[in-house]
């Protein structure tokens, strides 16, 4: 007499087969939400680079390019404000900063000026395909050369 025999009971391969089936299909729902999650994240993560590379080109555009005269004349209002796209920086390769698309996406403000140097702040906040990224950063353009 073997006591370790089981008997197994009418249905429940039917059972054990639905189970089967539950937990399958929670696997594929979890495996196709972090693929979902995965390309928002990768997504948002291209757009705030580009946003971001753009911004770089504004502020050595600013920083290398441009003499006092220029500066003092470019922000007479004490701002300036710009409109994204993603030909931003090419496009500053053949237009001057003022010649670029106006708009309030980026706004790049002069936070202190003296003999050494200016100090500008950047506040960008821009929406694309749904997407907002919001990026502040500061630079200063020491004048160290007589570029007057």
């Amino acid at each position: 007499m073997n006591i370790y025999r089981c008997k197994k009971m009418k249905g429940s391969l039917v059972i054990e087969a639905a189970i089967g089936i539950m937990v399958l299909s929670i696997a594929a729902a979890f495996a196709v939400n972090c693929h979902i999650e995965s390309s928002k994240f990768i997504k948002e993560r291209i757009i705030n680079e580009d946003v971001m590379r753009n911004i770089v080109n504004l502020e050595r555009e600013i920083k290398y390019n441009l003499n006092k005269n220029q500066l003092v004349e470019l922000f007479e209002n004490g701002e300036i404000h710009l409109k994204y796209d993603e030909n931003l920086g090419r496009s500053l390769i053949y237009k001057k900063i003022d010649e670029l698309e106006k708009g309030n996406d980026i706004v790049i403000k002069v936070v202190n000026q003296d003999e050494e140097k200016t100090e500008f702040r950047v506040y960008s906040n821009v929406e694309k395909d749904g997407i907002k990224i919001n990026i502040d950063d500061e630079f200063s353009k020491s004048w160290w050369t007589c570029d007057e």
